[in-house]
């Protein structure tokens, strides 16, 4: 169950990552910046306490799992609320899905590896609590903030907060991770 504590902390009030990035120049200017750096430069990533996080497995697919359950969640929310948003989020949500499915179907094998049903089910019921505080806030700050939230989405959805693809230490830890069962016989 110590588990559940630790990835219950993860479950973050807002959809975005910090990772910062060094770049070197070839005429060695050197820039730091919140956006990879150009293909002609050389890159260091700048550790911070996400990148951390996102250097753990368990860490990094919780993550996932949460930002995806948000977005569904909020485009659930937005259904019942601002329902002209509606058709525009399910368009920006699923292709964010498809954007990133391969770190999706991984981080769900990994947690499946590492969590019985038990411990998964009080994973998601975390990402339930969070996202429920988050509605509530919504719906405190009444009808005009929750428009504006909800015809927000669309375009957070392809920003680089959530463009887990551009997040290199998630990628290579989701990608590099060895499952347990993966070699053995189906």
């Amino acid at each position: 169950m110590w588990r559940i504590a630790i990835a219950g902390l993860l479950f973050l009030p807002s959809l975005s990552f910090a990772q910062y990035y060094k770049c070197v120049q070839a005429d060695g200017k050197i820039a730091f910046q919140d956006t990879p750096c150009a293909a002609s430069a050389t890159t260091k990533i700048i550790p911070t306490q996400e990148s951390k996080d996102h250097s753990d497995p368990i860490k990094a697919a919780t993550m996932i799992e949460a930002m995806a359950e948000t977005l569904l969640r909020m485009e659930q929310w937005c259904q019942s609320n601002y329902n002209p948003a509606h058709t525009s989020i399910i368009e920006a949500r699923t292709k964010w899905l498809e954007r990133h499915e391969k770190l999706i179907i991984k981080a769900k094998q990994i947690l499946a590896e590492k969590f019985n049903d038990e411990e998964r089910r009080a994973l998601a019921q975390a990402s339930v609590t969070e996202n429920d505080r988050i509605i509530a806030s919504l719906e405190e700050a009444g009808g005009t903030k929750f428009k504006e939230w909800c015809t927000g989405i669309p375009p957070k959805t392809v920003s680089p907060e959530m463009n887990l693809n551009g997040k290199l230490v998630l990628v290579n830890t989701i990608k590099n991770y060895k499952l347990e069962n993966a070699d053995k016989p189906k």
